[in-house]
């Protein structure tokens, strides 16, 4: 910084001003800072120094505390020395002091600054001095090796003088202390391998030398030597590695240090490598073996080994080879497994060679060595024994007895011993059945023989010898048979039928019998042992039975023969065996089946339910069997297939719906028949009556009505008929209606038996805009029936309400010779009406304006149109009026002061305002967050806050009168900057305003701690110690002040609550970078502990000395003295049981905390402490617990937070990783996470890639959302996995029907979304792949908004919390409404838990870690971990028919039926349940009614009315007593207070605080006395001038009366104003319709035509005369024909098309065809009537609902008009009153009422005295039975009404009001 020019102007002062730093990047971003510049004057005291420069020089060992020298100030001055690092200046002296070791080979030299300070008169001083310390070398550092071992290697026998290996050693020291030499140490060990052939003086020897050489202790000589320049290793002798493999010794470097020198060592191996230069030698001289002749190649006869005396692999390998005695190559050499052996490599004979003498040589590749190896062949077994025989035969009776020989076998064998003894053995099937002799070969019978079991055996004798050779042969034995087997038949017993019709000779059955012999032992013959007295016989050798005689079943049914089978052809010996044989005798088919009645009749109602049994037939047959079954049918009758009947049982049922109205008879035809061949059939007749039942409900003519009506609709007004049809007749038929909900206050009333539904109360649009009915219509059935229409009225608007100032008054100044044209203030007006009547408002100074001074700008702005001198009034009275753009138009107006004050000479002063949100939702909803505090010397300046720059979307506003911030809604999380400007008209000055919103989650409030301040309050502590506590709690954690510089403030204040005890401050911590993860919050635990430690070391430590960690609380000191740390400990009153106690910081609804000082303003919600009970790690597993009805998955155990809290599943402590994973999120049915991609998470081309892991126990939920056109929707619906590609459209949705994912297991979700195909997969088990089809969608994420939302489906926040948001293609809510809008809606919430959330191969941030792909935009509710929500509708726990609905977070709702309310539906519904009593009064429940008690100030039946409190005049003191709904209160005079305006006002009695009204004196007492004369005098001349024009109106009307033209016409339509007009209307062609009859269709109308008009039809003519011109030119028509006693005009509220030819006389043909009527019948008929085509638009069929019935009430005669009316006259009074019904205006009606009737009168009284024709039509009006007739007919009312779709309609009422002819 440089100064540009010369201060001396600005001695004395500081200047202040912001540094900006902006860098280039794009966009660009800055930074401000605040500079302080203190302008001294020239003979202020400033430091100097003796030297420009100081310098010490010192070695780098010098002790901590060392004195290098002093700085001195110049002779005469005093002052204060400071410097930091690593040298310390005391302050008082100047001695420089060193603090820190020195080490030069760091830092060689030091330059810093020292600073002197010096104070004189509350001014500091401040000089600075360079300082520089230079830092001698010493020899400190030993040289170092570049390793700490070194390993070479060389090959033995090398020449003298070989490089083994370079060392090297580095000295950082300087000069000679750096320079290094090398020389050899002891050698630390040498092995020598011992060998048998070879000695040594010793088994090792170690190397010694110097720098020279080394030397072998067995003093062979030197062996290495080392350069002691470079390092080099050399050998000094021949190396030998059998003498010596390795030697490793120690090699010293030292440096040349003057006084003192360093060395240090290094360990070299040196490894010698082996040569081939040993021969291999045999171990043995001499080998032998023996081998069997038997032996099979590969047997091994002896294992040769060799020792060689070389130690490598390679040098040791040898190879061996037979080099002689082997004839015939019968063995040779293997390597087996390592060794070598001599193995049998060909066949051996012993008989021919019994012995071999084999010759081994050996070879390592270089040397040979040679032995011998003797080989002995053993005999073995070769011979095998030979048979006698090849075959055995024999054969013998199978009666022979046991143990009888049966033949012998035999055999040889040529070898002898133990080879030649054989053994014999016998095997075979059936070998069990004999015996062999295993010595002799005899074999004999082992047991009793059976030829038909075996007729003959197949076995093998074997003889073995001792050497296990053996011989085979076979034996083959045959039976004989012998007779000992009787015949058997093949059953026990037989059965044979045979009709009784049979002929005798007839064949009835044939028996057979079987006999296991052979020959003549198996021959069988057959015979009867009874024949049954003759019936029957057998032939004997066939066994067929035949009949004899003829039978009868009637006689006997059944008999029972005896047959006998008999061997051998029964001769001597035979055997035999007999059976029985039963004959049944079958039946004839000859009686067909027989019904118990000759017909049957049976009466039904037509409801009956299909599938009821509605008779039962029976028929019965005298046969017997197939013969006696029945079955039927129905033949005839039953063409409409109503009816079947069972076939077997013979039961007729329904099967399908009847209609008595079709049918009211069925006559069917059954026929039964018997199960005969053929079979015989019978029938009958069976009638079916029908009974009428009421089956039809009623049904409406439309599925909705569409309704329209102004809401200055008379009470009793028909606004639309409904119309229900029963098809039903009589009494069934018969329908009445009612209004089932949507009119719960009785506005509207339908009459229930024509269906026309009226106006029943006065309509406000400003209060309900619309309404929703629904309408029943039931039949006089029993049970009725009933359907119900819904019916949408929409109440359109009229102008009935006046702008209103906000506030009523205003004030402002105007500074003197401020320019021309400048802002003084802004005037705000609103208007209940719709915008249609509202804005823009029309703004005029009425009165106080002088000279023109002011003008008021169409926005609001008051602005000043002159400069205003020293001269000019010093005061101005302003009456500003504002008209809205309503149809007449309403105006109000407020006064506006104005003072002129002096110009501003001092600038205002302000401080920078930071601005704090926490907030509990994704988005701030809105609201006033801080004001800027500024202030001005200048007494009379009027401080201005603008913001800059401007800018539409700013999220921000800023009040220009008082600088308040409001934050409109929807603010994200983040950090905002806005600039603003406080101005006092002359000077400007800029301010900056910070506002950081922070989101607080589950994390943060886990990890928060509490501070509780005991002597502050909440502005002290943010205002001046905030900044303090957050630098000294950073330093406490270690959080350093570079670390801080890129990244957000890591300490969170999440709130500032008041307490009883003091004031607690709630904080959290990030973790500081480099511990742990790098992420996320310290718990309160570590953060209490580290408090705890800084106060032991004396940063923090607590006035009692107590630390945050040694008890309940600990203690700070320094700026948080007196701050104690809160433990989050339970207060013991929740009994936990065995379980463990846990107290967590929630937030609380409702409204935010705000606490706003100068410097900072802070917002947060509120804050409580809940206590839970939760289970430690060794809780038991409550596996067979049901949690909500449900069983927990077996890895989670069910656990309920309070005993009202719903139970949920959580994880079990030692299954945590299985059943959460590493990172996972809980979604509780109301919460969701928002996550917005970056450019770099989105995938190419606009395809989307998505996985994930669910896991959860609902059957719906929404688990993925995205708010893209068309938007998207991952979802649960029936417990399966569903995509919507279209959330409005379900025909692209596509899901896994085939496995449920609601079983409480984790589950693998992908979904693939691309232009071409949309894949959706499970488990990767289950995939569901479907193509695109035309056109591509416009894919995510190329939509406008790249977010995703987890969890639900989240609507956008809306105007109106209760609504819901737009969908897609919608529009939003406007720049001026988002200050209503309510938090973001969260739908179809999904209950369970997510993880490893992946986007396009990206990884989605599940907690507080940062992503470059994606950040989290926005939680609600979410938890870490894993929590399931069981289903409690499980056990079905509503009654009485309830349906059951889950709650988001557990729990369930109950919709109950009719009759039952309550929580579960439990309790039955009574006069009192739901109390029908409003405002809050006590329902008393009698036996069939209720009696409410109503509080003060409400009456009525069901304290719906409000009492006018203000009738007793209870206000004291002049107050004026103002009536509200329910209450009152009283607008106290000047000088009082209080409920009733009894108190004396403070402001009263206290003089001081009268002192800023001092300004009021007698000149402005005068002033407000002039004003009110003013002001009376007009209001006298106003009722002067309304008279006068009244008497002129009566004249004239009189006149008129008598021309005899117009007042003998029917109908009259006057024109509003000059600007508006209507088309005549004559009396017969604009149907007038009036109530004839009624029909089954609806009401009948016919056309009105004017009894007292003499002319033909359509020659009525137009009055211009109306009681709305008599009032201010409101046109509106007086019905002053005849015929007006059949009724009032009958017409359609709202028309449902537009006539397409612009009415006769339309714009600026008003005045014409007034004065056309006045002259006489000069109208042409095509001029004053509407054509038939033109009003058939407003009579259509579909519009004919609509139309207003009922002579008894008065009507609303409707015309179509074109939009884009003319505007009203301007001489129409914008304060006439009859621009609003007295019924409309509940506040004017009490006080205007008995006017209104005053005018009424004197218009009727005007009329019969001056018209003839009036008088006699009044004749014959009838007067009208409607109490409400005489307040609907008070004035005539005419409105311009737009309704919601752009459309005008003008309404015109009859100002006739009934009377009776006196």
């Amino acid at each position: 910084m440089v100064t540009k020019g010369s201060l001396l102007h600005l001695q004395g002062t500081i200047l202040s001003f912001f540094v900006k730093a902006t860098d280039r990047g794009s966009p660009a971003k800055h930074s401000l800072v605040s500079a302080f510049i203190h302008v001294l004057p020239p003979d202020a005291l400033v430091p100097s120094f003796t030297q420009p420069q100081y310098s010490f020089t010192i070695p780098e060992d010098t002790p901590v505390g060392t004195a290098l020298g002093n700085i001195y100030l110049a002779p005469g001055q005093t002052g204060a020395y400071t410097a930091g690092g690593t040298f310390l200046v005391e302050r008082e002296t100047g001695l420089v002091r060193l603090t820190n070791p020195l080490d030069y080979e760091l830092v060689s030299i030091f330059r810093f600054k020292v600073s002197a300070t010096t104070r004189r008169d509350l001014i500091e001083s401040i000089s600075t001095v360079d300082v520089e310390v230079k830092i001698l070398d010493i020899n400190d550092n030993k040289p170092l090796f570049e390793t700490s071992s070194y390993v070479a290697m060389v090959m033995e026998g090398m020449p003298v003088g070989t490089r083994v290996v370079q060392v090297r050693a580095l000295d950082p020291d300087w000069g000679s202390n750096g320079q290094v030499t090398y020389s050899l140490g002891p050698p630390l060990n040498q092995i020598q391998e011992n060998r048998p052939d070879r000695t040594s003086a010793g088994s090792s020897f170690g190397i010694t030398g110097t720098s020279t050489g080394s030397t072998s202790s067995s003093g062979t000589g030197p062996v290495f030597s080392i350069d002691s320049k470079t390092g080099w290793i050399t050998t000094l002798s021949v190396l030998d590695h059998e003498a010596g493999p390795s030697y490793t010794f120690v090699v010293v470097s030292s440096d040349l240090g003057e006084l003192l020198q360093l060395s240090s060592t290094t360990v070299v191996t040196v490894s010698v490598a082996d040569v081939n230069d040993n021969p291999p030698r045999f171990e043995r001289e001499f080998y032998r073996g023996a081998v069997r002749e038997s032996d099979p190649p590969g047997e091994v006869v002896s294992v040769l080994s060799t020792k060689d005396g070389d130690t490598t692999d390679k040098n040791k390998l040898v190879s061996y080879h037979i080099t002689g005695g082997n004839p015939g190559g019968v063995f040779s050499i293997a390597l087996v497994q390592g060794e070598w052996m001599v193995v049998v490599r060909g066949q051996l004979d012993r008989e021919k060679q019994d012995f071999y003498l084999l010759n081994i040589t050996a070879s390592d590749g270089l040397y040979i060595t040679r032995t011998a190896v003797e080989v002995t062949v053993m005999d073995a077994n070769d011979n095998t024994p030979v048979c006698n025989q090849a075959v055995y035969r024999v054969t013998f009776p199978e009666d022979m007895p046991p143990n009888q020989g049966i033949l012998t076998v035999g055999a040889s064998d040529a070898d002898t011993g133990t080879s030649a003894e054989i053994q014999y053995s016998l095997f075979g099937i059936g070998v069990e059945d004999f015996y062999m002799d295993a010595n002799t070969g005899d074999m004999k019978t082992a047991t009793v023989m059976d030829r038909e079991m075996t007729s003959s055996y197949k076995l093998i004798a074997q003889a073995t010898d001792g050497g296990g050779l053996f011989c085979r042969s076979e034996v083959s034995v045959t039976l004989l048979d012998v007779n000992d087997n009787p015949p058997s038949f093949f059953s026990s017993q037989y059965l044979a039928n045979i009709y009784e019709n049979a002929a005798p000779k007839a064949l009835l059955t044939r028996l057979q019998a079987s006999d296991p012999d052979e020959g003549p032992n198996r021959t069988v013959v057959y015979s009867l042992v009874d024949s049954a007295d003759g019936f029957f016989s057998i032939d004997p050798v066939s066994g067929v039975v035949v009949l004899e005689k003829a039978l009868d079943r009637e006689t006997r049914d059944s008999y029972r023969v005896r047959i006998q089978a008999s061997d051998r052809s029964g001769l001597q010996g035979a055997l035999s065996s007999q059976v029985d044989l039963t004959v049944v005798v079958l039946d004839v088919n000859d009686n067909p089946p027989v019904f118990q009645r000759r017909d049957y009749t049976v009466t039904v109602p037509e409801d009956v339910a299909m599938g009821t049994e509605i008779l039962r037939l029976s028929a019965t047959s005298d046969d017997i069997g197939a013969n006696a079954e029945v079955m039927y049918s129905i033949r005839a009758g039953n063409e409409l297939g109503k009816f079947q009947i069972d076939r077997t049982l013979g039961s007729i049922s329904v099967v399908d719906d009847m209609d008595f109205e079709v049918c009211k008879d069925y006559f069917l035809t059954i026929e039964a028949w018997d199960g005969g061949a053929p079979p015989l059939s019978t029938a009958t007749m069976v009638t079916i009556e029908l009974m009428d039942v009421n089956d039809n409900a009623p049904a409406f003519s439309q599925d909705i009505y569409n309704v329209l009506v102004s809401e200055d609709a008379s009470v009793g007004q028909t606004i639309t008929r409904l119309l229900a049809e029963d098809l039903d007749s009589q009494v069934n038929g018969r329908i009445t209606y009612s209004i089932l909900r949507g009119d719960r206050g009785n506005q509207f009333w339908i009459d229930p038996v024509t269906g026309l539904l009226k106006v029943n109360k006065r309509l406000d649009r400003e209060e309900v805009s619309n309404y929703t009915l629904s309408v029943q219509a039931f039949d006089s059935g029993s049970p009725a029936m009933s359907s119900t229409v819904i019916v949408n009225i929409d109440i359109s608007d009229v102008n009935d309400n006046p702008p209103a100032f906000a506030p009523p008054n205003a004030s402002t100044t105007v500074q003197l010779n401020q320019p021309a044209g400048s802002s003084l203030l802004k005037l705000s007006v609103t208007d209940k009406d719709s915008p249609n009547n509202g804005p823009p408002f029309e703004f005029r100074i009425v009165s106080g304006n002088e000279g023109n001074a002011f003008s008021v700008e169409q926005t609001g702005d008051l602005r000043s149109n002159r400069v205003l001198g020293p001269d000019a009034t010093r005061e101005f009275t302003l009456q500003v009026q504002a008209s809205d753009s309503g149809k007449p138009r309403l105006s109000s107006s407020c006064w506006v002061f104005v003072r002129v004050v002096g110009d501003s000479q001092y600038r205002p002063s302000v401080n920078p305002l930071d601005i704090y949100i926490v907030t509990a939702t994704d988005s701030y909803p809105g609201g006033p967050i801080g004001r800027i505090y500024a202030s001005d010397r200048d007494v009379t300046d009027v401080l201005s806050f603008t913001q800059t720059p401007l800018q539409q979307r700013n999220p921000f506003k800023i009040n220009r009168q008082d600088g308040s911030v409001v934050a409109v809604a929807g603010l994200e999380p983040g950090r905002y900057q806005c600039n603003a400007t406080v101005s006092d008209g002359r000077y400007s000055v800029p301010v900056v305003v910070t506002v950081v919103v922070e989101q607080v989650t589950d994390d943060l409030l886990r990890s928060a701690i509490t501070l509780r301040f005991s002597s502050l309050t909440p502005e002290d502590l943010l205002g001046r110690h905030l900044n303090n506590i957050k630098q000294r709690l950073r330093g406490v954690v270690g959080w350093g002040s570079s670390s801080l510089e890129q990244q957000q403030d890591p300490l969170h204040i999440l709130g500032v609550q008041p307490m009883s005890e003091g004031i607690d401050l709630l904080l959290a911590m990030e973790r500081p970078e480099g511990e742990g993860e790098g992420g996320g919050y310290l718990t309160s635990q570590e953060l209490i502990l580290r408090m705890g430690e800084a106060g032991w070391r004396g940063e923090g430590r607590g006035q009692g000395g107590e630390s945050a960690t040694g008890g309940q609380r600990g203690q700070l000191q320094g700026v948080l003295a007196g701050a104690e740390v809160l433990a989050p400990a339970c207060s013991g009153e929740l009994d936990c049981g065995d379980r463990v106690c846990e107290q967590a910081l929630v937030v609380e609804g409702g409204a935010m905390v705000t606490y706003s000082t100068p410097t900072v303003s802070f917002i947060s919600p509120r804050y409580s402490r809940m206590e839970t009970c939760t289970c430690p790690g060794t809780c038991p597993n409550p596996v067979e617990e049901q949690c909500e009805g449900q069983s927990c998955p077996i890895d989670m155990q069910c656990v309920r937070s309070s005993p009202t809290a719903p139970s949920v599943c959580q994880c079990l402590p030692d299954r945590m990783d299985q059943c959460a994973g590493q990172t996972s999120l809980s979604f509780s049915g109301n919460s969701y996470i928002k996550y917005r991609v970056k450019e770099g998470g989105q995938g190419g081309g606009g395809e989307m890639r998505l996985g994930l892991s669910i896991r959860t126990l609902q059957s719906r939920g929404v688990i993925m959302y995205t708010r893209a056109n068309p938007c998207t929707m991952l979802k649960i619906e029936s417990g399966r996995l569903w995509f919507q590609l279209d959330c409005d459209n379900t025909l692209g949705i596509m899901g896994i029907s085939g496995r449920p994912i609601n079983d409480g297991r984790w589950h693998a979700v992908t979904l693939e979304l691309t232009s071409n195909y949309t894949l959706l997969s499970l488990d990767d088990s289950y995939v569901e792949r479907r193509r695109a089809a035309g056109a591509p969608v416009r894919l995510w994420p190329l939509a406008p908004d790249p977010s995703f939302f987890f969890g639900a489906q989240v609507r956008p926040p809306t105007s109106n919390p209760g609504e819901r948001g737009p969908g897609p293609g919608e529009r939003g809510p406007g720049p001026g409404e988002r200050g209503m809008r309510g938090p973001p809606q969260a739908e179809d919430g999904f209950q369970g838990c997510l993880r490893s959330l992946v986007l396009n191969s990206n990884e989605l941030p599940l907690q507080n870690k940062r992503s470059r792909y994606a950040e989290i935009a926005g939680l609600s509710e979410v938890k870490l971990g894993c929590v399931l929500y069981p289903d409690p509708c499980v056990t079905q726990p509503c009654f009485n028919g309830g349906t059951c609905k889950q709650l988001p977070s557990g729990g369930f709702r109950c919709s109950c039926s009719m009759r039952y309310t309550g929580g579960r539906c439990e309790e039955e519904l009574t006069s009192c349940l739901p109390n029908p009593c409003q405002n809050g009064a006590d329902c008393t429940a009698g036996d069939t009614a209720f009696v409410c008690g109503c509080p003060r100030g409400l009456a009525g039946l069901i304290c719906d009315e409000d009492v006018n409190e203000c009738e007793r005049e209870e206000c004291e003191n002049g107050g004026v007593c103002m009536n509200t709904f329910g209450a009152y209160y009283c607008n106290c005079s000047y000088g009082y207070e209080g409920q009733f305006c009894g108190e004396r006002s403070l402001l009263d009695l206290d003089p001081d605080l009268q002192e800023p009204l001092s300004y009021v004196g007698p000149v402005e007492i005068i002033g407000i006395g002039v004003l009110i004369f003013v002001i009376s005098l007009l209001l006298l001349l106003y009722i002067i001038f309304r008279k006068k024009i009244r008497f002129q109106r009566k004249d004239s009307d009189s006149g008129f009366s008598q021309d005899g033209g117009g007042a003998k016409e029917g109908v009259a339509v006057g024109g509003v104003g000059t600007g508006v007009g209507m088309s005549a209307v004559s009396v017969e062609t604009s149907y007038l319709l009036t109530k004839t009859g009624m029909g089954s269709e609806g009401i009948e109308f016919k056309a009105v035509r004017v009894a007292a008009d003499p002319r033909p039809p359509g020659t009525a003519e137009v009055s211009g005369s109306s009681y709305g011109d008599r009032d201010g030119g409101l046109g509106g028509g007086v019905v002053t024909g005849g015929g007006v006693g059949l009724g009032p005009p009958q017409v359609m509220v709202r028309p449902t098309t537009h006539p397409t030819t612009m009415l006769p006389g339309w714009p600026g043909n008003n005045n014409n065809l007034a004065m056309r009527g006045i002259d006489g019948d000069n109208m042409a008929t095509s001029e004053s009537s509407l054509s038939t085509s033109q009003m058939s638009s407003f009579l259509s069929s579909d519009s004919s609902h609509h139309i207003l019935g009922g002579a008894s009430r008065r009507g609303v005669a409707v015309c179509s008009v074109v939009p884009n009316l003319q505007p009203l006259s301007p001489c129409h009074s914008e304060r006439n009153p009859a621009h609003k019904a007295p019924w409309e205006r509940q506040g004017e009606r009490d006080g205007r009422e008995e006017e209104w009737e005053q005018r009424a009168y004197e218009l009727e009284r005007t009329q019969r005295a001056s018209s003839p024709l009036v008088e006699d039509l009044v004749e014959e009006v009838p007067c009208f039975s409607d109490s409400t007739s005489e307040a609907l007919s008070l004035s005539s009312y005419t409105s311009d009404s737009f309704d919601d779709n752009g459309k005008t309609s003008l309404t015109l009422t009859p100002a006739r009001s009934c009377s009776r002819k006196h």
